[in-house]
């Protein structure tokens, strides 16, 4: 089930940063507010964009997720002033085209789409409020992707079990290994580097 895959392999990667956490001699409350801000913002990021890919095709979810990030300069704009360069609209405006010819756009959209448009939302306000939290001096990389990780696992669980969906593997050969897998090639390493990056990069 999309939302049980998605809380164990957060509820996964939080365990691993709370893990170094302990050895570093870390508070994980530390500024826990922000934390849990992320991850709820994470949580309308990967909950919805998993639903969505089990209902919709990869390009239609890649085409609408990339629309969510070239809003970003926009977000931007609104929550914090800032300009908007001519080099930057015209990234954009390269972007989207380049977009266009790698996933051909949108084709037959139906409801798992509606899921992408959620998560691509998400992501959007999650991008800009990670840069901004990273950014701050007293922030700290392992206990935001803890806090956040764990809090994006609880969030998952806890609507799996209010919709009753099974907790284990639905069919008798299916296998946790892709699971594993899946969480430490694309949760794990990606978000801990987009946590690093956003201290030298903007959004």
């Amino acid at each position: 089930n999309p939302l049980v895959f998605t809380a164990y392999s957060f509820l996964a990667s939080g365990a691993v940063f709370s893990i170094l956490i302990l050895i570093s001699g870390r508070k994980f409350t530390f500024r826990v507010k922000e934390g849990v801000m992320l991850g709820v913002l994470l949580f309308f990021l990967e909950a919805p964009q998993m639903i969505g890919l089990s209902q919709t095709t990869a390009a239609n979810t890649a085409f609408i997720t990339s629309l969510g990030i070239l809003l970003i300069p926009l977000l931007d704009r609104l929550l914090y002033k800032r300009q908007i360069t001519a080099s930057t609209w015209t990234a954009l405006a390269t972007a989207l085209v380049g977009i266009h010819l790698l996933t051909g756009g949108i084709h037959n959209f139906n409801q798992g789409d509606l899921w992408v448009v959620v998560a691509a939302l998400g992501c959007l306000f999650y991008m800009v409020f990670s840069d901004t939290f990273e950014k701050e001096q007293e922030s700290n990389i392992l206990d935001l992707c803890a806090q956040q990780f764990l809090t994006v696992g609880a969030l998952s669980f806890l609507v799996a079990i209010i919709s009753n969906a099974p907790l284990g593997l639905q069919t008798e050969n299916g296998s946790w290994i892709p699971l594993i897998v899946l969480t430490a090639l694309f949760t794990l390493i990606p978000y801990s580097l987009i946590q690093w990056a956003e201290r030298y990069a903007t959004e």
